[in-house]
């Protein structure tokens, strides 16, 4: 076994390279919510990038996409408005479609936000849904009613992603807190070893305030931990990790540094009071 390190890039998820899949439960069981799902999705394109690719998918038999991909939020403003509830959920195969959207785009930059009432998709496991997800380099976020049996929770902790819990009747104020949360997501790209498995150990310092985590390289397990920072191999040459940082004001600002910190029993991925800059540096070391 042998350290080194490699440099690396700090970059967020939510950025002017965010390709977003918006998936609304347009279904009849779900009729009483989707004011608030049409309302949350086109205030979130409204706080994205300006030029954010995105689509708009309706979650109703048959799903289809309703406008997209267009840039910028007028087109799915629109596309939002003309969405009317009827018929059954077909939440597997508007998920399915939301992961064919923008082929080729590299892992981490692919979000996909689903407003739904549903407890869960039918026929698939959360394991199942997230192990999909994952694959494809996606973001899972998920707005929900409710969450009871943590289906939603731990499918989309397993992509990055999380659950917003919006209540029951939806509690406006709280799907405003997903855009938040979202930009808590960050992306730190750097070659892929040549070796593997290998073991990538991240740190971030801010002042005091050291984030650290340590994450492995490979085929994806089948049971990711959740409180490990997520990654993907992207075209054999690049391996991305996805870290989960909670934003919070600092009296002082300072601007964060990233670097390697060798550990041998690395502790788990621990929120970090900061807001790091757009883009950023790092050193990341593996272990081979």
């Amino acid at each position: 076994m042998y350290k080194r390190q490699t440099r690396a890039d700090l970059v967020p998820v939510v950025s002017a390279d965010l390709a977003l899949s918006i998936v609304v439960d347009a279904s009849a069981a779900g009729a009483a919510s989707l004011p608030s799902w049409l309302s949350a999705g086109a205030r979130f394109s409204l706080a994205a990038p300006p030029r954010t690719r995105a689509v708009v998918i309706a979650d109703r038999a048959p799903a289809a996409v309703v406008a997209g991909p267009v840039r910028g939020p007028t087109g799915v403003v629109r596309a939002l408005d003309t969405i009317r509830a009827s018929g059954a959920r077909d939440t597997a195969a508007a998920l399915a479609l939301a992961g064919r959207q923008f082929p080729g785009t590299e892992a981490g930059r692919r979000v996909t936000l689903l407003y739904t009432s549903a407890e869960g998709v039918d026929g698939l496991t959360a394991a199942q849904l997230a192990g999909r997800f994952r694959a494809a380099g996606i973001v899972l976020v998920v707005v929900g009613a409710s969450d009871p049996g943590r289906y939603w929770s731990s499918a989309t902790t397993a992509t990055g992603g999380f659950f917003a819990p919006a209540g029951s009747p939806v509690v406006v104020s709280a799907l405003d807190q997903v855009e938040a949360t979202l930009s808590g997501r960050y992306l730190v790209r750097f070659a892929t070893p040549a070796k593997l498995p290998a073991r990538a150990s991240v740190s971030i310092r801010a002042g005091d305030v050291v984030l650290a985590a340590e994450t492995a390289l490979g085929p994806p397990a089948p049971e990711p931990d959740p409180r490990a920072p997520m990654y993907w191999l992207v075209g054999g040459s690049t391996a991305v990790i996805l870290l989960v940082m909670l934003l919070l004001r600092l009296r002082r600002p300072v601007p964060p540094r990233v670097r390697a910190v060798p550990r041998e029993s690395p502790p788990p991925l621990q929120s970090l009071s900061m807001r790091p800059p757009p883009h950023g540096r790092a050193a990341v070391p593996f272990d081979q």
